[in-house]
This record gives structure tokens, sequence and C-alpha cells, in this order.
């Protein structure tokens, strides 16, 4: 419960960044937000793939073991695992925001 705790705390801060850094550029509040929220759902899913592919837990033991299964499925190691996995919330944030234009469109 905790953890879902902090990932809240941590999107109502980043959307409250957001909304002052809105004043600053020509970007709509909601193509910020939605970009945003698919950076956190795909750090989100990062972790939990890290979690799922490794020793179960998230100690050291955990992560690198998570990070090697990650890699394994692109045919390298630990480091092609934090590549991925690194990836994936930018992946997210640009897939939601495409979604948001099209949509609004």
């Amino acid at each position: 419960m905790k953890k879902v705790l902090s990932v809240l705390i941590l999107i109502l801060i980043s959307v409250q960044q957001v909304h002052a850094a809105d004043e600053v550029d020509n970007l709509d509040t909601g193509e910020e937000v939605v970009a945003v929220v698919g950076a956190v759902a795909g750090g989100g899913g990062a972790l939990t793939a890290i979690s799922a592919l490794g020793v179960s837990g998230l100690g050291v033991t955990g992560v690198t073991s998570g990070l090697a299964g990650i890699g394994s499925l692109v045919g390298g190691g630990m480091a092609a695992g934090l590549a991925v996995t690194a990836a994936a919330p930018i992946v997210g944030a640009v897939v939601f925001y495409g979604a948001y234009k099209l949509l609004k469109n």
C-alpha cells in the first residue's frame, strides 16, 4: 500500500510541475498531463517486468536478475535489459501523447 501511495504522490507532483511549466511553453496542459501519465505507466510496467522476470523482490538480486531476464528477451544481458527498461517510460509517454493527439482531432 505504501508503494501505491508513493506512486500517486509522484504523479501528483509531476502533474503540478506540468501545470507550472505550462505558463512557459505553448503545449496544451492536457498533452503534458497525458505524456506524464504515459511515462509513469511505462515506468510502472518496466518495474513490474523487472520484478516478474527475476528473483522475487526488488533487492539487488531481484533487480539484476530481472534486468538480465529482460535483456535475454532481446538477445543480450543485463546491460541490454537496462537499455530496454530505461526506454519504457519514453515509449509510454510517446504512445499516450500520440493517442491523445489522434483522439483529440
